[in-house]
Parts: C-alpha cells; sequence; structure tokens
C-alpha cells in the first residue's frame, strides 16, 4: 500500500529540481564541451538519485525501519559522489582542472571514510506522527555528515555569491539563485542528519526543499533568458 509522507514529497521535489536541472547542464555540455557543465549534470544527477533513495521507501515501507536505514545509505553514497563533483566548480574556476581533480579525489576519500562509519555504527530511521522521517545517528556521524555537507556547500555558495557581486544583469540575477540554493539546500539542509527536536527537523528539511526550488527557479530563469535573447547559447559558463 502506497502511504504519502512530508518527507517523501519533499525529497520528491528536490529530485524533480535535480533531474530538471541536471537535464539542462547535460543540453549545454553537448553543445558546448564546457566541463564545468558537465560537473554540474554528473553532481544533480547524483543529487536526484539520492533524493529518490531517501524517498522511495517512505512511500512503501514507512514502518520498516531498516529499509528507511537501508534508503538512507543508498543516498549516502550518492551523496559523496555528487559532493565530489560540486567541489570540482570551485577548484576548476580557481585552481583548474588539476586541482579540482584532487579536490573530488580528496573529497571522495572523506566521503567513503563516512560511509564505512556509517556501515559500523548504523542509524535508526523512523517515520514519526506527522509523517516526517527522523534519523537517529552517531553523535560522531552527525558531525562528520553535517562538515561533509556544509563545507563543501558553503565553498560552492560563496563561489556563486562572489560571481554575483561581479556580475551585473542575468548572470548577477543566476548566481544569486545558485548561491542561495547551496546555502538553504546544504548549509541549511544539512542539519537534517544532525538534528532529532521536531521544530528543527521540519525547519531544517524547509531548508533542503527552498534550496532544490532555488535550483529549479535558475535553471527556468535560465530558459527564459536565452528565449528573450538575453543569453545567445546554452552554456557559455555555469556561472555566467
Amino acid at each position: 500500500m502506497l502511504t504519502f509522507t512530508i518527507s517523501g514529497i519533499g525529497y520528491l521535489i528536490t529530485a524533480v529540481s535535480s533531474a530538471f536541472f541536471s537535464y539542462r547542464l547535460h543540453q549545454s555540455y553537448n553543445r558546448e564541451k564546457n566541463p564545468l557543465s558537465l560537473y554540474y549534470g554528473r553532481a544533480f544527477l547524483f543529487m536526484c538519485f539520492m533524493t529518490l533513495s531517501y524517498a522511495l521507501p517512505t512511500f512503501f515501507w514507512p514502518e520498516d525501519g531498516l529499509r528507511l536505514a537501508l534508503g538512507e545509505f543508498l543516498g549516502n553514497i550518492f551523496l559523496v559522489f555528487g559532493f565530489a563533483y560540486f567541489i570540482m566548480i570551485p577548484l576548476t574556476i580557481r585552481g583548474g582542472v588539476v586541482d579540482a581533480r584532487r579536490g573530488y579525489y580528496l573529497v571522495l576519500v572523506w566521503g567513503l571514510l563516512l560511509l564505512f562509519l556509517t556501515i559500523k555504527y548504523f542509524p535508526k530511521l523512523y517515520i514519526d506522527e506527522n509523517t516526517v522521517l527522523t534519523k537517529v545517528y552517531d553523535p560522531a556521524l552527525k558531525i562528520g555528515y553535517y562538515l561533509f555537507i556544509g563545507i563543501i556547500s558553503l565553498i560552492v555558495s560563496l563561489t556563486f555569491f562572489e560571481k554575483a557581486g561581479k556580475s551585473s544583469g542575468y548572470s548577477k540575477i543566476r548566481s544569486t539563485l545558485l548561491g542561495f540554493a547551496f546555502l538553504f539546500g546544504g548549509v541549511g539542509g544539512g542539519f537534517i542528519k544532525v538534528v532529532e527536536d521536531k521544530t528543527f527537523l521540519a525547519l531544517s528539511f524547509t531548508s533542503l526543499v527552498i534550496g532544490f526550488l532555488f535550483i529549479f527557479f535558475a535553471a527556468m530563469y535560465r530558459k527564459r533568458a536565452i528565449a528573450e535573447g538575453e543569453v545567445n547559447d546554452i552554456h557559455n559558463n555555469i556561472v555566467e
């Protein structure tokens, strides 16, 4: 029997936003062959798989803690690979492809260590009376996952805000939207793995969904700008 949960619906919204943005970025890469578009396209594809992994068990097995936890673990695998691609963007912009590849492998090692510890200290998950997915992690893992998500999201967010400060018109608006996307979705949404209090959990989950909606708005804004002739190509630069 299919059960609709607040968390499941929220995660589906983030999955759709991620899939749409990933599709737009892969279109851009196919036309312009810009590696930044490829990195972000792959990152958001992994974010789509991540949120689907979190969402689907809440619909089909809301009372099965083990399946909820397995969905969480599978989603965390996608999270690690997605964030490894995310870190490549600011590093490519600032240091080039070589630094980006080093950053990719560094983040990957950091994430794999977290996954190994997750297997050792497997989290407990349950759906509360408000149909919100609650995650109970080991205290050390809570800190580890939040630092992983928060630091990388903050670096990417600041990169876009820096770009917005140096831009005007279309580029300024789009970079600002993406800056807020990572601020809300990563820095704010990352608390989902940390807090268990219902109020803070609701705020964190709301922040996550808002962040991914900013991603969707950024993609739609670019589509409108192209249609109106403000942008002449699909993707000259991921931060343009």
